[in-house]
């Protein structure tokens, strides 16, 4: 049996610089991708990491690590969307390096407002919720910087889930180009493939220093 045949395919991947997140973002989504990102980062800082992404979002500390991670290292982490991007997921795909971020045409992005299940007594309960206006602040500006559209107006975007088409994340600003259908399945009538497109100008980020 060949070594080829006996990798898995996180290997294969991992050999080509890509990067595969899907499933629910907690702390073992963390420890995943920030691991490869900081060896990939290691072995070569100029080569383009890819990250694709396939999630429902989930915790917010464990999708900042991954945000944190992003920023520190020097390589380029280019950004995918295959599926869904909701909640965390979504800021995890536009802090993608400018220019490098995109969906695929029949992908779904979502942003929401910070959000807890609180239990306690009444003084915890009124310092977690301090807690997650807090972090409601910081989800914020974060899309701030790389959107660069003002904090008023995202606050009062995602005051309810807001749904979006690929198309029109790229004029929030979240992505910078969505994915078009390669010339061979073109011809053949499919919806889908992997050759990209420049649809139009996404903003990209402000003040990427200030995040990292």
């Amino acid at each position: 049996m060949s070594a080829d045949y006996e990798k898995s395919p996180q290997d294969h991947l991992y050999e080509n610089r890509i990067i595969y997140m899907s499933g629910d973002i907690v702390t073992t989504t963390a420890d995943y991708v920030v691991s490869r990102l900081l060896i990939l980062d290691s072995i070569d800082h100029d080569a383009e990491i890819k990250l694709y992404i396939s999630s429902f979002g989930g915790s917010v500390y464990a999708g900042l690590a991954i945000y944190d991670a992003m920023q520190l290292v020097e390589a380029p982490v280019s950004t995918y969307c295959i599926g869904p991007a909701f909640s965390m997921a979504a800021w995890i795909l536009a802090a993608g390096e400018p220019g490098r971020r995109s969906a695929t045409p029949n992908s779904r992005i979502m942003l929401h407002q910070a959000s807890a299940g609180l239990v306690g007594s009444t003084t915890d309960i009124k310092i977690a919720a301090e807690n997650v206006i807090k972090n409601q602040a910081l989800m914020v500006d974060l899309l701030r910087r790389h959107t660069a559209r003002p904090v008023d107006e995202i606050a009062r975007m995602i005051e309810r889930d807001l749904w979006m088409t690929p198309e029109e994340a790229l004029d929030f600003g979240l992505i910078d180009f969505v994915t078009t259908p390669c010339e061979r399945k073109r011809r053949n009538g499919l919806d889908v493939g992997s050759k990209a497109q420049v649809v139009s100008g996404g903003m990209g980020i402000v003040d990427r220093a200030r995040a990292g």
